[in-house]
């Protein structure tokens, strides 16, 4: 009798013990950034940086990169692997049709939501180049063009970034969103998906400015082309149309406070709803 006694009293203490515990958590998962493709050296995965409440941004859910119209067989391999079945295509028709992304063949949706109407102001790079190297157009006046691209709320970018957080918030799908390079618009957009699941200015202005890095090789091979060209020294008077600047992202921030009193405020004007982001974007 006492050993039947005891043995319900310790089934007891369990069952108890076990009915008071927290449920299971899945452990969180880390990867790297970069994602090495060939195409696309500027692609990247916005996991890990921490968000709301310390909890960190989880990976293999939002990618940013430039265009995919260079991607191999074994990019597209990478695509399929990392479970991207949602692109945002943030360039203007007539980019994509110069550049059509290469997109795995089946399993993946694209959606074009361009945020500038015209990328240079209406002249084409060549023109530009030819301007400044001709001394018609200065150095600053490239520098305040760049400003103009992120100071500038319209609504064009208004009406897209509304479309893009929709599906965001709609389909938590893995997705990948991008522009040419990856760095303005991308940057921009990366900006205000972070800020919405509560990454730290600091944090933000240093994925924008991490471009640089991944692009450094790039950038390179560009500007020693327009020396090739042009002449030694000419890719000096042209570095402000490659690469970010931290002012240009500031000029985003201070355009949205000034327009907007918040970047809270802002995003509540683009249908953003923090707590879904959070719940879709953020460790459990």
């Amino acid at each position: 009798m006492k050993k039947r006694f005891l043995s319900s009293l310790i089934l007891l203490i369990i069952f108890s013990t076990s009915c008071n515990k927290e449920p299971a958590t899945l452990p969180y998962a880390t990867y790297e950034t970069q994602i090495m493709v060939a195409g696309a050296p500027n692609m990247r995965d916005l996991g890990g940086f921490y968000g709301e409440n310390g909890k960190r941004v989880l990976y293999h859910k939002l990618f940013r990169c430039g265009d995919l119209s260079k991607l191999t067989t074994s990019d597209l391999d990478t695509l399929s692997a990392l479970g991207i079945n949602q692109v945002i295509d943030l360039r203007k028709s007539a980019e994509i049709a110069s550049a059509p992304d290469i997109l795995p063949q089946t399993g993946v949706t694209s959606t074009n939501l361009p945020l500038f109407a015209s990328v240079s102001g209406g002249l084409s790079d060549a023109q530009i180049i030819a301007g400044v190297l001709q001394g018609t157009i200065s150095v600053d006046a490239i520098n305040q063009h760049m400003i103009s691209l992120y100071n500038t709320i319209d609504s064009l970018k208004i009406a897209n970034w509304t479309k893009a957080f929709a599906i965001l918030q709609t389909t938590g799908n893995t997705t990948l969103f991008h522009c040419k390079s990856g760095k303005d618009r991308t940057g921009m957009t990366a900006a205000l998906i972070l800020f919405s699941v509560g990454v730290s200015q600091n944090d933000i202005v240093g994925d924008f400015m991490a471009s640089n890095i991944y692009l450094s090789k790039t950038i390179a091979e560009e500007l020693s082309a327009l020396d090739s060209i042009y002449g030694a020294g000419s890719s000096d008077k042209l570095k402000p149309l490659f690469g970010v600047q931290d002012f240009y992202i500031y000029a985003f921030f201070n355009a949205v406070n000034a327009k907007y009193g918040s970047m809270d405020n802002f995003l509540s004007s683009l249908g953003v709803y923090k707590t879904k982001m959070r719940a879709l974007y953020l460790e459990k």
